[in-house]
């Protein structure tokens, strides 16, 4: 892994067309080489969206042990 680093903020809310898990996804697949820093700033959202980005993180922690 590089020790590049990159920067994904998610900002708005969780799961409509601010962001979801397909993005998530999709940035992740562009940075596989990277790691990646997360901030989410987030009021609120779909709790199964949330969940299922949350998934798609330690799947890709997992996958790089």
């Amino acid at each position: 892994m590089s020790n590049a680093t990159y920067n994904l903020h998610l900002k708005g809310f969780v799961g409509g067309a601010d962001f979801d898990r397909n993005y998530v996804d999709f940035v992740l697949a562009q940075n596989s080489e990277q790691s990646v820093s997360v901030l989410i700033d987030s009021l609120g959202g779909s709790l199964a969206t949330a969940l299922s980005i949350a998934s798609a993180f330690r799947f890709i922690f997992e996958k790089t042990k």
